[in-house]
């Protein structure tokens, strides 16, 4: 199940994770299968767009345009940053495109967050709605977000303040 939510099939994951729960209670599993309820309402309908390097889901009424300016910032930021940490990912990286709403909806995070990063499944997450006009905060967020991807890949148990220190200097903050 967790294979296969970190490859973004998430019909497969749920059945998974439904299946494993009916032969034993887990409480990782159940968690799962809660954020993969929230996903699937909110990605039900959304478009993706792939590079070599990235996998873009996106709502197609709503970021059709947004898809193309994301997938340049994340095509400079695989060459800037992976040329700064020597280190270029060899399976591509999800980034999920939301509105402000269907953010905070999947992820809980605070109304001020920017994007989060998952240390559990590898996907970079947006908020992106309004974004329109603001290319240079997106790829701050953008870049921030990928690095915290890197430095994962690279060091799975760094400590946070590595992460937002790498995060910070590497996006221009």
């Amino acid at each position: 199940a967790l294979s296969l939510y970190r490859r973004n099939a998430l019909r497969g994951a749920r059945e998974l994770a439904q299946a494993a729960l009916a032969l034993r209670r887990d409480e990782e599993l159940i968690e799962l299968l809660l954020k993969l309820r929230r996903e699937i309402a909110v990605q039900r309908d959304y478009d993706n767009a792939s590079t070599a390097h990235f996998t873009v889901l996106y709502d197609g009424y709503e970021h059709e345009e947004m898809k193309v300016l994301v997938l340049d910032i994340l095509k400079s930021a695989y060459a800037d940053i992976g040329k700064e940490l020597d280190h270029f990912p060899e399976e591509p990286i999800t980034v999920i495109l939301y509105t402000g709403r269907a953010f905070s909806d999947v992820t809980s995070a605070p109304g001020w967050a920017g994007g989060m990063f998952g240390k559990a499944d590898g996907k970079i997450r947006l908020p992106v709605h309004g974004a329109e006009g603001q290319e240079r905060a997106l790829r701050r967020v953008l870049t921030h977000e990928y690095v915290h991807a890197l430095v994962h890949a690279l060091a799975p148990s760094a400590p946070m303040w590595l992460h937002e220190g790498l995060a910070q200097y590497l996006s221009g903050d």
